[in-house]
């Protein structure tokens, strides 16, 4: 570069070293050379970009033959970026090898100027000496460093293709649930990647350093200070995964909160609630309380949901089996697979109590499917004139207790449209 440089102003040299060189002879010296690095920096910039798209293209098919070889561990587009990244980098120490050039040789037109002008060399090559220097040390280190990404992603690859067959059902193990998959897999390659950076940690150059003991010293305790309350999450998630208490789509109430199971990370688990209310709840907090699984056998075969009546002991219980059955049949909402239903739970003193069960597969809605659920069974019974003990009645009325169909729609209710 610089026997370029001096190729171009070669005559501004010859005249510089007959000693004609006042100020102001100079300043045209200096002017001159000014011009003439605007020229050939043009003129690079011109051959380099040519370069740089010969090089590219002819890269890319070589890229995609290694990544075919390699079975797609790697890849055509990131070692593509890799080599752009390379070319800028050269064009930036291109331009700045001209620019250092350029000063170096104004800087020694002028008589005060001249002894800074030869130092500028030293400035420059010293800390690029240096670099080769430690960079020819390292590079043993950085060539493990690299096998071992390479062999490390290779892993995570196999780990991922593995739990996924797992989870799709095309591969089974005795006793290993295909719901486990998925946090299996997440666990294996934490583990993998934990594993991988130990290996790695003393051949990162610089590790040995007193500087990198300190801030690898901070961030640890950083990271122990912050993450008790994560770490303590983390576990309970894996607890509450391996026990299977719930499952994504599964209605749940977990303490207070009801809802159903958007999501369940190892860190927290998201319930969808009737209200349209996401509520998100760590899962230490899950573990420590008590969950009930409100959706019978998960959400294949639906939620379960129960209403009771009392009725007296003057009515037939197969009566009463027959009109809450028929209740259940007249239910949006309610299936029929698995079917409805009923268990005589108690025999009290003045009457009966009939619990009615009945699926859904909308758990989502399970309120209002109960509301619809308890309002047939009031027009069942009040159908067939069988009167409800509920509230308790301590003095037997002379007349049943109940609702005609004819005032089923007494103002101001309103009969449904046909």
């Amino acid at each position: 570069m610089r026997a370029l440089l001096l190729l171009v102003l070669s005559p501004l040299a010859l005249a510089f070293d007959t000693g004609l060189h006042p100020v102001w002879l100079s300043t045209v010296y200096t002017a001159l050379t000014l011009f003439g690095a605007v020229i050939l920096g043009v003129v690079l910039n011109r051959l380099w970009r040519r370069l740089q798209a010969w090089i590219v293209k002819r890269s890319r098919l070589s890229a995609r033959q290694l990544e075919r070889r390699t079975h797609r561990v790697l890849k055509a587009k990131p070692l593509l970026r890799l080599e752009v990244f390379l070319l800028r980098f050269c064009k930036l120490l291109l331009w700045l090898s001209l620019f250092y050039l350029t000063l170096e040789l104004t800087l020694s037109y002028f008589e005060a100027t001249r002894p800074l002008a030869g130092k500028l060399l030293g400035w420059m090559l010293d800390p690029l000496k240096a670099a080769g220097q430690t960079l020819a040390e390292q590079l043993p280190k950085l060539l493990f460093l690299l096998v071992l990404v390479i062999a490390t992603r290779y892993l995570l690859r196999v780990i991922r293709y593995v739990f996924l067959e797992i989870e799709r059902g095309r591969l089974r193990i005795e006793g290993f649930y295909p719901d486990w998959a998925d946090p299996s897999r997440k666990i294996a390659s934490f583990l993998l990647i934990v594993f991988a950076l130990m290996v790695a940690y003393p051949y990162i150059p610089g590790s040995s350093s007193d500087a990198f003991k300190g801030v690898s010293l901070f961030l640890g305790v950083l990271f122990s200070l912050g993450s008790t309350g994560a770490i303590s999450n983390i576990v309970a998630g894996v607890i509450l995964t391996y026990m299977r208490a719930y499952r994504a789509g599964d209605l749940v109430r977990i303490g207070e909160v009801q809802g159903v199971v958007v999501s369940h990370s190892l860190l927290v688990t998201k319930l969808y609630t009737i209200r349209n209310q996401e509520i998100t709840l760590p899962n230490s907090v899950i573990l420590q309380g008590h969950v009930t699984n409100l959706s019978s056998g998960g959400a294949d075969r639906g939620a379960l949901v129960t209403t009771a009546v009392t009725i007296g002991y003057d009515t037939p219980w197969r009566q009463v089996h027959a009109i809450l059955l028929e209740a259940a049949a007249q239910t949006p909402e309610v299936l029929q697979n698995p079917a409805p239903f009923v268990l005589q739970t108690e025999l009290h003193d003045f009457y009966v109590r009939y619990e009615l069960n009945v699926y859904t597969d909308k758990p989502e809605r399970l309120p209002f499917v109960l509301s619809a659920l308890n309002a047939n069974v009031q027009d069942s019974f009040n159908r067939h004139g069988v009167q409800i003990m509920s509230p308790h009645y301590f003095d037997r009325a002379r007349q049943p207790v109940l609702t005609p169909p004819e005032q089923w729609y007494t103002e101001p209710a309103k009969p449904p449209r046909r």
